[in-house]
């Protein structure tokens, strides 16, 4: 079993702890703020040889990216609005970490980082000594999963 195949599988969002003030602090606007902190998003992560993807889906805004991981690509848009974010996931240890480079240049800007433990997915965000945890509980999928991960089907 690699470290991704735990990460595999549709995550909804059940809890968020100071997700505002980790959005002022990137500098989202209120209105979009406001919107965001109100949003239970889902995010389905699936592999597909070395490329992994993450879908994250809400009703406000939707983001699908691929990546290898230590191949640093430009992301187009941000889920907060930036433009042309440079970005880079690595693994630490059993942790997908995410790292974004700031407005100017600097290096891990905003930081992600995603730990799964049995069916949950605990999603760290850092940006400029603000943190933020929001907390993902797995989607049931169902009769014939081939996910490979544990739970039991309904």
């Amino acid at each position: 079993m690699s470290a991704i195949d735990k990460f595999i599988g549709k995550w909804l969002l059940d809890s968020s702890v100071n997700f505002e003030k980790y959005m002022e602090t990137l500098g989202v606007n209120l209105a979009t703020r406001k919107i965001a902190n109100l949003l239970k998003p889902t995010s389905e992560i699936s592999v597909d040889g070395d490329k992994i993807s993450i879908a994250t889906k809400s009703t406000f805004k939707n983001q699908d990216v691929s990546f290898v991981v230590g191949t640093p690509f430009t992301l187009a848009e941000s889920l907060d609005g930036r433009k042309n974010v440079s970005t880079v996931y690595s693994w630490d240890g059993d942790k997908l970490v995410e790292s974004h480079q700031g407005p100017n240049g600097e290096e891990n800007y905003n930081v992600m980082v995603r730990d799964v433990q049995g069916d949950t997915l605990t999603l760290t965000l850092k940006c400029k000594g603000v943190e933020c945890t929001r907390v993902y509980k797995r989607a049931a999928c169902g009769t014939g999963c081939a996910a490979g991960h544990t739970h039991t089907h309904e």
